[in-house]
């Protein structure tokens, strides 16, 4: 096994109380260490910063970023618990073969970049009579409160959150819209009604939540609106019960951004069909094709040398002066290696 650092920036609501000092955690199984110290933490800054270091043994380099990922999460959840404070992970920038003794070191370089298309320029006066065509509509609570939770969902920046915020809005709109038509129980495993011997019969009651979402993704998706129903529920299950969202994917073939997608277009379908137009009147409106948030991202596979460095005990301070950019441009002759190196 070899040893590795993964190098993090963690967005913080604290900061060290002892400016000058790394603080370091060892986890009491010895899987990994946490070191942490302050990087920008200028009060009043928009989005303080720690640096946060993951020191583990893997067997290689190319799997070495899902292992750091997990440790550094389970890690700052714990902290979250224990300081009732916000812990968010803002970007990994490097990880490197951090074993004693290494002349030439395998190092991953990180590198995002926002959507370079976002702003779309597209905001006009079309959109806010839109907006004022739909604000004639009596609104009551729970309908108001359906858009922000789907507002919620467009603007989250991860899967799961955008999953939970539009499940929320789908169980509001399938109370709100419920059917008191009885119906049956569902075999679990052939989806037919259940029988009962004793009464010799099939028993019906009012409908329960889950059967409500059913009912409305009936009514809103083309096709086979059973199985993108039974494929929401499974990764709502897996979200809400910490259950294997991989597992998941695996056994449908769907991503769960994908699911977020069948969920958050659900529950836009079923607001807009909520809203009464006025006759003879367009009500011009937007939809995107995936509610995922876009961002650019490069990696760079190199070997740094020690330099000046004790190769037996490494400091990470020393391994971060290269740099590399991307560059964005629909005329790819525009385009030239940029390549900065500070460290020797």
């Amino acid at each position: 096994m070899k040893k590795f650092i993964a190098d993090y920036e963690i967005v913080s609501h604290t900061s060290l109380k002892n400016a000058e000092e790394k603080l370091k955690y060892k986890e009491p199984s010895g899987r990994y260490e946490i070191h942490l110290s302050n990087l920008k933490i200028d009060p009043g800054i928009e989005e303080p910063l720690l640096s946060a270091q993951v020191i583990f043994e893997d067997e290689n380099l190319q799997n070495a970023r899902d292992k750091s990922d997990k440790y550094l999460g389970e890690f700052l959840g714990m902290l979250s618990l224990v300081m009732s404070l916000s812990f968010r992970i803002h970007k990994i920038t490097q990880i490197i073969d951090w074993t004693p003794g290494v002349d030439m070191r395998d190092c991953r370089k990180y590198l995002t970049q926002s959507d370079p298309h976002i702003p779309y320029p597209i905001l006009d006066d079309v959109a806010l009579q839109s907006v004022s065509l739909l604000a004639k509509n009596d609104m009551p609570e729970p309908l108001a409160r359906c858009i922000r939770w789907y507002a919620r969902g467009v603007r989250a920046l991860y899967s799961d959150d955008q999953f939970q915020s539009f499940w929320f809005a789908l169980e509001l709109l399938a109370q709100i819209k419920k059917k008191v038509d009885p119906v049956s129980d569902k075999c679990p495993r052939c989806k037919g009604d259940l029988y009962c011997k004793n009464c010799d019969e099939v028993p019906h009651h009012r409908p329960f939540p889950k059967q409500a979402i059913l009912s409305l993704m009936k009514e809103k998706i083309k096709g086979n609106s059973d199985k993108a129903y039974e494929i929401a529920n499974d990764f709502r299950n897996a979200i809400m019960h910490a259950d294997s969202i991989k597992a998941v994917e695996e056994k449908h073939k769907v991503t769960l951004q994908q699911a977020v997608d069948i969920v958050g277009k659900t529950v836009y379908a079923v607001l807009i069909s909520s809203f009464k137009g006025e006759p003879g009147t367009p009500l011009p409106l937007l939809t995107s094709n995936t509610y995922a948030h876009v961002e650019l991202a490069a990696v760079a596979h190199m070997q740094l040398g020690n330099g000046k460095e004790n190769k037996d005990d490494p400091k990470i301070e020393n391994f971060r002066g290269t740099q590399f950019f991307i560059e964005v441009s629909d005329d790819p002759s525009k385009l030239g290696r940029k390549v900065q190196r500070n460290n020797e």
